[in-house]
């Protein structure tokens, strides 16, 4: 920016009469517009979100304006919703599209308080007359609606969390409505830390009096079902409990590391079926996978539905290098397979779980999986 060295977050894009307008929360400065032909960009800078010379700083904390998410009505009025911890909105005026028109800030749109929780991040959107505001409550995107976009709003509950059997953090998202579908977008935590994120998409059903059920994380994005016989990458996975993470190492590859015992890596969901070229009703299949051994010695379970009570199709042996000063970031992955039972065929959800060494030794990082038919 002009005025401001400052990092760039949570930026949002609009279009307005064919031109898109971005609006980016820079930190510590002033919030910025800009505008461009595409919303790929380029974007070029216009000016910042100012207010009218005699009113106080309407919560825009010195004029960041904090996570700004904006909606153009049908009437043509656009509306600005910003906040942390508290919740903003404001008119801007349509014919510069920063400039904050005087007499048009509220206080709190998203009340404050229980069931509201309000952190962070707020995403306008009109969805059949209906204004819904979708927000994050730390790892939660929850909604809220209103037949006005200066509310009240009523708290609608939550879309999804990144939390749950998983390691949560800090969610941003919202709706879109592509080829005849809803979806969520939203965050998941790779690298063992909340700063690191990948964009993940689920898809989602506005019910006809307007509500939204709560989805679950899946492995997904826009499949129908993930293909058993194709590879497979692990940062699909949608489970990660034990310790585990996903990793983006120095190969491109994206893999969940630090797998001790009892941690546990899911995927949901795989249409299984009987694999071009396998015998007729063939019982067995071949899972081959590609990791990284660790030190400590240990096991792979191959679980389908859940773990304990599903159905345990396998088990693959993990090599184990002796010791950890032989046991780099950089080593090659290794290919091991195993015989395993066929599933059903059917849309089924698939866990591994890893066995044997201490409680704190690491026995692999996963990259990659797949299953193949059985040699007669």
């Amino acid at each position: 920016m002009p005025w401001s060295d400052g990092h760039l977050y949570a930026p949002d894009v609009i279009e307005k009469g064919g031109k898109y307008y971005l609006y980016a929360y820079i930190f510590p400065a002033p919030a910025a517009v800009a505008v461009s032909d595409s919303p790929a960009g380029p974007f070029k800078v216009v000016g910042k979100i100012t207010a009218p010379p005699d009113a106080p700083d309407i919560g825009g904390w010195n004029s960041m304006y904090s996570d700004p998410g904006v909606l153009v009505d049908d009437d043509g009025k656009v509306h600005l919703y910003w906040g942390f911890e508290r919740s903003h909105q404001a008119q801007l005026n349509p014919d510069n599209m920063f400039e904050i028109l005087p007499k048009t800030y509220r206080a709190d749109p998203i009340p404050k308080g229980e069931p509201f929780k309000f952190f962070e991040a707020i995403s306008p959107r009109k969805i059949n007359g209906r204004y819904y505001l979708i927000y994050a409550d730390g790892g939660i995107l929850t909604y809220a609606t209103s037949d006005k976009p200066t509310g009240p709003f009523k708290y609608g509950g939550h879309i999804i969390g990144n939390g749950k059997d998983y390691p949560g953090g800090n969610n941003h998202g919202s709706l879109a409505h592509l080829n005849g579908q809803w979806y969520i977008f939203y965050h998941r935590m790779t690298n063992n830390t909340v700063y690191s994120r990948i964009a993940c998409a689920e898809r989602v059903n506005i019910e006809p009096d307007g509500s939204i059920k709560e989805v679950e994380m899946t492995s997904l994005g826009f499949r129908d079902a993930l293909d058993p016989y194709a590879e497979t990458s692990a940062h699909l996975a949608c489970v990660l409990t034990g310790g585990n993470y996903i990793s983006e190492t120095e190969d491109g590859a994206m893999p969940v590391i630090r797998n001790k015992a009892g941690a546990v890596i899911g995927f949901k969901y795989f249409k299984f079926a009987a694999p071009v070229g396998a015998a007729p009703n063939a019982t067995r299949l071949v899972f081959t996978a590609q990791i990284r051994p660790r030190p400590a010695p240990g096991k792979m379970e191959i679980w389908l539905d859940a773990v304990d009570t599903g159905t345990k199709l396998g088990t693959l042996d993990l090599t184990a290098k002796p010791s950890a000063a032989t046991s780099q970031p950089g080593d090659p992955w290794l290919t091991v397979s195993a015989p395993v039972a066929a599933p059903p065929p059917g849309r089924k959800s698939l866990y591994f779980r890893f066995t044997g060494g201490a409680a704190d030794e690491v026995i692999c990082d996963l990259k990659s999986f797949r299953f193949s038919p059985a040699r007669p």
